[in-house]
């Protein structure tokens, strides 16, 4: 982890140096090239985005630096993670304001998420690393909830993450299949004693959506047997999830509600090649939320999983409309 965060805070102040004392000279030079390419000016945006991106890891890192000086010798911890809260909330909602602004986005929220008292596990789509930040911009800053992530580890490259995610209750998983019974504790063990109130976060999914996840997936789908392509082919546009950190959420808070978060609009996000194609300038990024009560939940396992999946595909009916609308 500390190694991670060194590399990570050394890659970050590096870039951002080199992108200060370059930027007279790269400015110019992406401006002509998005002007031959007509591509709505996707990479000097992406310049200044990236420049946005790495000044506010640096900043978070700073302000983290100076929560920890006030608060030490962090005896009242119950303060010291509400300020590493509002730092990671603040610092998330300041990027996605800062790529909604240079970008131009919009948003269309179909079925918007209804405030309630009870905890809730947040099940959403993976299409982009920006896809992280929708949580913090549709529940944690609107309504002032804390959310709990269950992460990917390679994240943890990111210093500012690196730092204030592991001063929060949060997991950072392997996503191969070493320790899974080990990471799966620590999921029971984020979540066993959340207050009435707060949420947990999860990409069932467990990768970013391409078409060549995707047949890959159903490749090795077609070697395990009919009953296991047939629950691949269900999915269109979504990847089948990975049932392993849903069913522990499930089994260990069966109080809580199931909200899951079906999005279109980022997917021109998915690497750079796409970000610099220009398709995501003015792009109007569509929303629904869709609740089910904790008490409508199934018990019994294979049941439970049976009725994932029946959610989980009408997460993928909602982004298949929803893809299809962004093409009109």
């Amino acid at each position: 982890m500390l190694i991670r965060r060194h590399i990570g805070l050394f890659i970050v102040i590096l870039s951002f140096i080199v992108l200060s004392f370059g930027i007279p000279f790269a400015l110019p030079i992406c401006y002509i090239f998005d002007l031959s390419a007509s591509n709505r000016l996707a990479s000097t945006r992406a310049l200044f985005f990236i420049m946005g991106l790495l000044a506010m890891e640096i900043f978070g890192v700073l302000i983290s630096f100076i929560i920890w000086i006030i608060e030490f010798p962090h005896l009242n911890k119950k303060r010291f993670e509400h300020r590493n809260y509002l730092l990671q909330n603040w610092w998330g909602m300041t990027i996605a304001k800062i790529g909604i602004r240079i970008y131009k986005l919009k948003f269309s929220i179909e079925e918007p998420f209804e405030i309630t008292n009870e905890s809730f596990i947040l099940f959403i789509r993976h299409s982009s690393f920006i896809d992280t930040f929708l949580p913090i911009f549709l529940i944690s800053s609107k309504h002032q909830i804390r959310l709990r992530y269950i992460l990917k580890e390679e994240l943890l490259f990111g210093p500012c993450l690196n730092i204030v995610g592991n001063r929060i209750p949060n997991v950072f998983v392997r996503r191969d299949k070493v320790n899974t019974q080990r990471q799966l504790e620590e999921i029971r063990n984020l979540v066993i004693n959340m207050p009435i109130g707060e949420g947990v976060v999860l990409y069932p999914e467990g990768t970013r959506f391409t078409k060549e996840k995707q047949e890959y997936i159903r490749s090795k789908a077609k070697i395990e047997g009919e009953k296991s392509m047939m629950r691949t082919l269900r999915f269109k546009s979504i990847l089948p999830p990975q049932m392993g950190g849903a069913l522990t959420l499930l089994e260990t808070i069966p109080n809580a509600d199931a909200l899951f978060c079906s999005h279109s609009g980022l997917e021109s996000t998915v690497n750079l090649k796409h970000l610099l194609s220009g398709q995501l300038v003015g792009t109007t990024i569509r929303v629904n939320f869709h609740q089910v009560n904790a008490s409508e939940i199934p018990i019994n396992d294979e049941r439970r999983k049976n009725w994932f999946d029946d959610q989980w595909a009408q997460v993928d009916r909602l982004v298949t409309k929803f893809n299809s609308i962004q093409k009109l």
